[in-house]
């Protein structure tokens, strides 16, 4: 079992005729438990709140506009498999990948009027981490590219995740 927390960066792909998506600092916590010697899965539930500002682009009707910094709360919930590069009893370095669920739970926003009834109950990410662990202290990088889109209401609305964790192995 791997208790973290970490911060993140995610930006939301938009159409880029109209909305631009720039990512802020958001953070996370969670657990992973650890599954296997050589080959491993290593499924999660990690709680997120992830920050990204959106705003329109200059050429959009003044009535249309908005700049909005997007506040969402979401749990991930990863299901990788992978194995480890190095597997010695103090040092150790996996790699996984493998698909992630996520389940919004709230939004706050000021400005372009997106709900939490807006966006879909559950959204799927290709997901990815490499760990390094120092006897019990883990150091993670994680990546997540959305498979689907998070809301209908622009045309593209998948998301980019990226991120760095601490952790304590028990």
């Amino acid at each position: 079992m791997n208790i973290k927390c970490g911060f993140n960066f995610t930006q939301f792909e938009t159409d880029p005729d109209t909305v631009q998506s720039t990512a802020r600092l958001g953070y996370n916590f969670g657990v992973d438990f650890r599954i296997g010697e050589s080959g491993i899965f290593q499924p999660g539930c990690h709680f997120y709140r992830i920050q990204t500002e959106l705003k329109t682009k200059d050429e959009i009707a003044v009535e249309d506009s908005f700049a909005d910094e997007v506040l969402l709360n979401a749990f991930r919930v990863p299901a990788n498999l992978g194995f480890f590069l190095v597997n010695d009893e103090d040092f150790k370095i996996w790699l996984v990948a493998g698909p992630s669920f996520w389940i919004p739970v709230g939004v706050t926003e000021d400005g372009s009027g997106l709900e939490i009834d807006d966006l879909r109950p559950f959204f799927i990410a290709g997901s990815g981490s490499v760990t390094v662990q120092f006897w019990k202290i883990s150091l993670e990088g994680v990546y997540d590219k959305g498979f689907t889109q998070l809301h209908d209401r622009y045309a593209q609305s998948k998301t980019t995740t990226w991120g760095v964790n601490l952790g304590y192995v028990f």
